[in-house]
């Protein structure tokens, strides 16, 4: 399996990186697309907003990995800070509250 094909990856300054650019790029196109109606054009949806995405509840915080995925989880990952593997939040950046 390809590095950039695996499900669990450890979050690096790179992640970062690549959910702000992301969420530069929806940014610019939803500018383009409210360009295009203001000056006059025919109203398209796009093809992104036609249903509204939601978290996978089966990702939910606090809950275990669903057992289809546990065997490609390693204990090099426990404790470290992970990309999130749910497609919501790919273009979100979320707040964690700090523990004491």
């Amino acid at each position: 399996m390809e590095e950039s094909d695996e499900l669990f990856k450890l979050f690096t300054p790179t992640s970062l990186f690549n959910i702000e650019q992301r969420i530069a790029e929806e940014a610019a196109q939803k500018k383009i697309e409210k360009q295009a109606l203001e000056e006059g054009e025919e109203e398209e949806t796009p093809m992104h907003e036609e249903e509204e995405a939601k978290p996978n509840p089966k990702l939910e915080a606090g809950k275990k990995i669903p057992l289809s995925w546990q065997d490609d989880f390693s204990s090099e990952y426990i404790g470290k800070p992970m990309e999130d593997f749910d497609e919501f939040f790919d273009n979100q950046k979320v707040k964690l509250p700090k523990l004491k």
